[in-house]
């Protein structure tokens, strides 16, 4: 192995081929000067190479037309704000429905079974399928009619086939 300070060894040679480093190029002192005819011809020719995306008029365009989409998305949709709030609460309780429906289920068959396993006694049982009995229809109600459960429009008002439905 040959070691040699400042020297390279060359790929393609002998194992001990040196090849001498090169040498870094010396700038001047001296500032160039630069016109303004060269930089107006620059400046030219760098404008008809770029593309048309990359002119401030495509930046601008885009621009305004970013602001209209966020003015309309914002004014379109202020006629459907009663939809937009019950939004939340009608899905809320939809969901509680369907664990309604589940307890009274559970409620009613621990007291047809009656086995002797549930902690709660028959009266027990009964008390708390009428109380979810009871919340199921509250639930309904508010959701169909409204004014209730934190859902001030209900869905009879916002769709035509539930409100063929008939009343409760």
């Amino acid at each position: 192995m040959c070691h040699a300070p400042f020297l390279y060894l060359h790929a393609s040679a002998s194992p001990c081929t040196l090849i001498p480093p090169r040498r870094q190029p010396k700038f001047s002192k001296t500032p160039r000067v630069v016109t303004s005819e060269t930089l107006g011809v620059l400046r030219g020719m760098v404008a008809k190479r770029q593309a048309w995306y990359t002119h401030w008029i495509a930046y601008a365009t885009m621009f305004f037309l970013v602001l209209a989409c966020c003015f309309l998305s914002m004014g379109i949709p202020a006629r459907h704000i009663k939809d937009v709030v019950n939004m939340a609460p009608t899905v809320n309780q939809a969901g509680r429905r369907r664990y309604l429906t589940s307890a009274i289920v559970h409620f009613v068959r621990e007291m047809i079974l009656a086995d002797g396993f549930d902690r709660l006694s028959a009266e027990d049982n009964a008390n708390a399928a009428r109380y979810y009995l009871h919340e199921l229809i509250k639930s309904d109600k508010a959701i169909r009619l409204g004014n209730g459960k934190h859902i001030g429009l209900g869905a009879d008002y916002r769709e035509k086939e539930v409100s063929s439905l008939p009343p409760y």
